[in-house]
């Protein structure tokens, strides 16, 4: 019995250890960071068709290459590869459920919104947003087995209740640079400050020279 704890445990620890090198957290705040400077375009006077053609790229293309090359550069030659058990596997797939769903019942309220006009009015319509957001990486959190998808849950969802306070403030360009800019920033930081504590912690083994 305590040989199978121990057993999970480490699983447990050597599943964690790929989520230590922040680049989650560093690709979502990338992807807030192009939502902001969209905004600060917008509020440049910026066409729609030029901001689309900068926002577009930065969001699909950029964060999976960033993804992609720290996990291939930094994170694999420190970690290896590790092959998880089935239950990590079925895990991904109830995540995917568990989203779909939520994005369901967001649709179906939206296409309710659509025949009922003003059902989904403000704040109605941010609170559902917000809330949305929440379900989807509390979800991811809670399947993916890493807490720090709760905080970024958390600043994912930020900018759209801090708009709106803004915005009851008065109307202003720079509430929605500020309502995406400050947790980009806040999840860019804490990520780098990971991925910095990550190389430190975790050197590349040296290749033994094969014997003979």
């Amino acid at each position: 019995m305590g040989e199978g704890m121990d057993l999970k445990a480490l699983e447990k620890n050597a599943w964690t250890s790929y989520f230590q090198d922040g680049l989650w957290e560093i690709v979502i705040g990338t992807i807030l960071l192009a939502s902001t400077l969209s905004c600060a375009l917008e509020s440049a006077g910026v066409e729609d068709m030029t901001r689309t053609a900068i926002y577009f790229p930065l969001i699909i293309v950029l964060p999976p290459l960033i993804l992609m090359l720290g996990k291939w550069y930094i994170t694999l030659p420190r970690l290896g590869f590790v092959k998880f058990g089935q239950r990590r596997e079925l895990n991904h797939i109830k995540m995917f459920i568990g989203i779909a769903a939520t994005m369901g019942v967001n649709l179906l309220m939206w296409g309710l919104a659509s025949v009922y006009p003003g059902a989904l009015r403000e704040p109605y319509g941010l609170m559902l947003v917000t809330f949305d957001v929440l379900a989807i990486f509390c979800l991811i959190g809670y399947y993916m087995d890493y807490n720090g998808f709760y905080l970024i849950a958390v600043l994912v969802a930020a900018p759209y209740p801090l708009k709106y306070l803004l915005e009851r403030q008065g109307s202003s360009a720079w509430y929605d640079i500020a309502g995406y800019g400050i947790p980009a920033a806040i999840l860019v930081a804490i990520g780098l400050a990971a991925l910095v504590r990550f190389i430190r912690k975790y050197d590349i083994p040296e290749e033994t020279p094969d014997a003979g």
